[in-house]
Formats: C-alpha cells, sequence, structure tokens
C-alpha cells in the first residue's frame, strides 16, 4: 500500500494556512483590522490554498483507494432575503434589495461550498455636499469556500465590486464625472465578524432539518466618490436551503 503520509501532512498544514488567513480576514485576532486592499490580497490567498487543498484531497483519494467523491448539489437559497447597511449618513439604510443566490455543495463529505454570483442596486442616493445622486450597484462574483457539515458552518472569501452611476445638478452636469468602482473584502460566512457599522455582525448555521441559515459580511469600501469611500458595509442573506447538502 502507498505511503499517503506525506499528503495527508500537506493537506493539514494548507488547512492549517487557510484557517490563519481566514483569522486574518476577520480581523481576530490582530489589531488593527486589515485594510480594504490588505483584505482584497488575502481573499486572494485564501482562494489559491483552497483550490490546492481540493488538488491534494483528490490525490489522497486515489492513494487510498477511496471511491469518487459525491455528485454536487445546488442548494437554492428559498426565499431569500437580504439587508445592506452602511455607517455613512447618506445612505445608512438598512436596505432591502431582492436577490438570488444558491449555493453547491462538493468534494469529499461536500465539505466545499461555491456561491453563486449575487447582483442588486439600491438608490439613487443623495451624496451630501453636491448636487449628485448615486445608483449603486453591488456585485459579488461566485467564490468558493469551506463548508463544515458537522456544525454547519459556511466561510466565503468574497470581494464585493460596488459601481456608481451618478446623475443630478445642472444639465445632469454630475453624469459627466464618471466615478471609478468601489471594491470590498470579506468572509461571508456563518459565523461572527467585527463590523464597523454595528460593532459585530454574527450568521446562523445551517440548520438541519429546517435548512435555515444566514450568512453575513463586513467590510470596508475602497475607492469610488470620495464622500462614500470609507465607507462600513455589512451584508446579511437568509434563507432556507432546499435541497440541502
Amino acid at each position: 500500500m502507498p505511503d499517503c503520509q506525506p499528503i495527508i501532512d500537506e493537506i493539514a498544514g494548507l488547512k492549517q494556512e487557510r484557517a490563519d488567513l481566514q483569522e486574518d480576514l476577520r480581523g481576530v485576532p490582530r489589531e488593527p483590522r486589515p485594510g480594504p486592499s490588505q483584505k482584497q490580497a488575502i481573499v486572494a490567498q485564501i482562494k489559491k490554498v483552497t483550490s490546492k487543498i481540493a488538488e491534494k484531497e483528490g490525490e489522497l483519494r486515489v492513494c487510498l483507494g477511496l471511491p469518487a467523491p459525491l455528485p454536487p448539489v445546488i442548494c437554492p437559497l428559498v426565499g431569500a432575503t437580504a439587508s445592506l447597511a452602511s455607517n455613512n449618513p447618506a445612505f445608512p439604510g438598512p436596505f432591502a434589495p431582492p436577490l438570488t443566490v444558491s449555493l453547491t455543495f462538493s468534494g469529499p463529505q461536500r465539505s466545499r461550498v461555491d456561491l453563486s454570483a449575487i447582483s442588486f442596486r439600491i438608490g439613487p442616493v443623495s451624496i451630501p455636499g453636491t448636487p449628485c445622486s448615486d445608483l449603486i450597484s453591488v456585485n459579488v462574483p461566485a467564490a468558493g469556500g469551506t463548508y463544515d457539515p458537522v456544525l454547519g458552518e459556511i466561510s466565503i472569501p468574497v470581494t464585493a465590486t460596488v459601481n456608481h452611476a451618478l446623475s443630478g445638478g445642472f444639465l445632469n452636469i454630475c453624469a459627466l464625472a464618471p466615478a471609478a468602482p468601489s471594491t470590498a473584502a470579506s468572509p461571508l460566512t456563518t459565523g461572527t465578524l467585527p463590523s464597523g457599522v454595528s460593532g459585530s455582525i454574527s450568521g446562523v448555521p445551517l440548520s438541519k432539518p429546517a435548512g435555515t441559515l444566514t450568512l453575513v459580511a463586513s467590510g470596508v469600501l475602497a475607492g469610488g466618490p470620495s464622500q462614500i469611500a470609507g465607507t462600513a458595509i455589512d451584508l446579511t442573506i437568509s434563507g432556507t436551503l432546499n435541497p440541502q447538502p
């Protein structure tokens, strides 16, 4: 029988590396918390390590002679509701944009989870000190993360892009100066995160057999209009997975 221990040890080391990066992304226990650009770099590292873990777990299954993993299962989040709040008095929220989202579970014990792309709009909102209004479009690209089938915990590192469509002013002059997009990085998680809006924000792990869960993210906008850059935002998504992993 082949010696699979080196692969096992490598997987353990990669998982510890990912756990450390996830702690860095949450800002625990490091102070001060990482800034927006640092968070985006950490998200990229987590994605790279997660991909390497999946590769090594495939190697381990071959080494151990195990059967192929369970097929992926796509789980729409039925009755999904969202809440977006900020610490910016121009658009404090909470806003409740409609959205459609699903989670795909795969890999050994279906412990990998992939988030479908999410898009929604809020506004227009007035930009303080200007005659301009901003129609804000939030886009979260598809992303992969981890699922604990025992505890029901989910953690998916994401980077949201926030686009700004400015309008208003004399002869709609605001539209003549397009604003660069903003970005914000955070875990989308069923755990607890520090928040620049409310101090902390908490999700709820997947509850079986009900299938309910709550995912939360908290980040700081980098870039965009100067009156919006540096705004802390919280996102909460709740619903019922049907089917369940």
